[in-house]
């Protein structure tokens, strides 16, 4: 029973020291950051576009309605 005791404090000793955790989920924090600012701005664009091609349609509409 003790070299099981020792065998797995070992382990947990090894996994206390080991940074890949940790640092695999500061990588995926800053990704999630990184992909939400992405969808923001192409959401944003993307309603910014949509308003130009209705401000283009509706001029293009009282040109036509006035010839």
């Amino acid at each position: 029973m003790k070299a099981v005791g020792r065998r797995v404090g070992a382990q947990a000793s090894r996994f206390h020291a080991s940074e890949a955790g940790a640092t695999a989920i500061e990588y995926s924090v800053l990704m999630s950051i990184l992909v939400l600012a992405i969808i923001t701005g192409a959401s944003v664009t993307g309603t910014n576009l949509s308003d130009l091609f209705n401000e283009v349609m509706l001029q293009v509409s009282a040109a036509l309605a006035k010839s």
